[in-house]
């Protein structure tokens, strides 16, 4: 058999789902993109470690192609993963009034952004969003 161009442990985790040529048996880098939905060149960047920002939305796909665990997959890429517990708030926050929830919603979603690359934080000067109808800084206590 030819040798194959797909480095460790990315060949043996191809070859253990089926991802391979069929006429080497070789992991096939075009079969596992067919399985995770995700571009040719794209998965042979990762791979091969030309790519340093990943999309985690490609990395869960791939994972999921391999039957590995994201972190697995993540951590294959350079990707320290981290799953998160689902975010719950405290106890006290019965206390706030649908405006005041409103507001914590929006910051949250616009942190989420932030850390997904969607959009820059808070003002040009990196403060926080200010929030609906006040003319102070969301933390600013005047």
């Amino acid at each position: 058999m030819a040798a194959s161009n797909v480095p460790e442990p990315w060949a043996s985790a191809m070859e253990a789902v089926g991802a391979v040529n069929p006429q080497t048996g070789r992991a096939s880098l075009n079969a596992l993109s067919h399985r995770a939905d995700v571009h040719t060149t794209t998965l042979s960047n990762l791979v091969q470690g030309r790519t340093h920002s990943p999309d985690l939305e490609t990395i869960k796909r791939i994972a999921q192609a391999l039957r590995k665990p994201t972190r697995v997959v993540a951590n294959w890429v350079g990707i320290n993963w981290v799953e998160n517990k689902p975010y719950v708030p405290p106890k006290e926050a019965d206390l706030l009034d649908q405006s005041e929830r409103d507001t914590l919603d929006k910051l949250i979603r616009h942190m989420a952004k932030y850390k997904t690359g969607q959009q820059d934080y808070g003002d040009s000067d990196g403060s926080p969003p200010r929030a609906p109808g006040r003319q102070g800084s969301l933390f600013s206590h005047k």
